[in-house]
């Protein structure tokens, strides 16, 4: 692995100026990328760019902390690290506590990414969307921790997926906000071991950058929908041919989601929420994955043919999603 000897650092902004995380010259030092002074959000984008796309810069601070307009209602990311974010969605209100620790302070109040210093090789930052919330944990070095967690008992039940360990939340029945499957990246673009872990109301994302040498800093993050509408599909459409005997039932996505992180369980689960029954079977199924998984947005709707016959996913993926 290259192991470039000049460091890449995270600035530090806030209402005081800016401050430098330096490295010290201990040895041996670990893997570091550059001599950039970079903010969170930079690492952020550079790390996930589909995450950085469409973030929002045009929060309004209060009291309360750095308030976002969303399309839904709004989000309210904190300044004082012993508050949680907080959301305002369709007149219902969630709060999600952030995995800071009890020396953290704030770092940088820059709407595109406010981000708290955990004084212990760590920071965490915030990333607003309209549709969607980044936490994002930037470890600095090998000191940092390997467990970041998240308090979801003011927005849902967490359910954590049996095969594939997708996470969701859950309140009075439904589903009201799913995760992406989690990832870790360090500065080189090297994925790093990264899974969640559920425990009651605790969600705990388990970063193993200890097992090898990785680059510094490594970023790694939840990113959950916003709770309320379906941030999947905008809409899907019945054609049904009743000469014929037949539907075609026609998927449309909403713009904006990075379908190789859609855990296939809560991606179902939110086209299921939407379709009568009838349309829940394996080969409905089967055929949703595989365009989300190969067409993505560019091509839609995804149609998905009641005639088909169910041939399990990998032969649908064989016929193009046409079995």
């Amino acid at each position: 692995m290259k192991a470039p000897q000049r460091a890449r650092r995270l600035a530090i902004v806030g209402a005081l100026g800016i401050a430098t995380i330096i490295l010290a010259t201990v040895a041996p030092l670990p893997a570091v990328a550059d001599d950039r002074t970079d903010s969170a959000f930079d690492l952020i984008r550079d790390a996930a760019p589909d995450v950085a796309s469409g973030a929002h810069d045009d929060a309004v601070q209060t009291p309360d902390g750095l308030v976002y307009d969303v399309d839904s209602g709004a989000v309210t990311t904190p300044l004082e690290p012993s508050e949680p974010v907080k959301m305002t969605i369709d007149g219902v209100d969630y709060a999600v506590a952030l995995p800071v620790s009890a020396d953290a302070v704030l770092a940088s109040d820059d709407p595109l990414a406010p981000t708290f210093d955990n004084n212990n090789g760590s920071s965490t930052s915030v990333v607003v969307k309209d549709d969607h919330l980044t936490f994002a944990s930037i470890l600095e070095d090998v000191s940092a921790p390997s467990h970041y967690s998240y308090d979801y008992s003011q927005m849902g039940e967490l359910r954590q997926d049996l095969v594939d360990g997708a996470v969701s939340v859950w309140r009075d029945g439904v589903m009201i906000s799913s995760l992406y499957d989690p990832w870790a990246v360090d500065a080189t673009g090297t994925s790093v071991p990264t899974h969640y872990v559920v425990d009651g109301s605790t969600l705990t994302q388990v970063v193993d950058h200890t097992a090898r040498e990785y680059v510094y800093p490594i970023v790694a993050d939840p990113t959950q929908t916003l709770p309320g509408s379906n941030s999947y599909y905008s809409k899907i459409v019945l054609n049904i041919n009743s000469g014929a005997g037949t539907t075609t039932v026609s998927v449309y996505p909403k713009s904006g989601v990075n379908w190789q992180r859609v855990p296939r369980s809560t991606g179902i689960q939110a086209y299921d929420d939407i379709v009568p029954s009838t349309y829940e079977a394996r080969k409905y199924h089967d055929q949703l994955v595989c365009h989300w998984m190969n067409a993505g947005n560019q091509k839609t709707p995804w149609n998905l043919d009641s005639w088909r016959p169910d041939v399990g996913y990998d032969a649908t993926v064989a016929a193009k999603c046409n079995p």
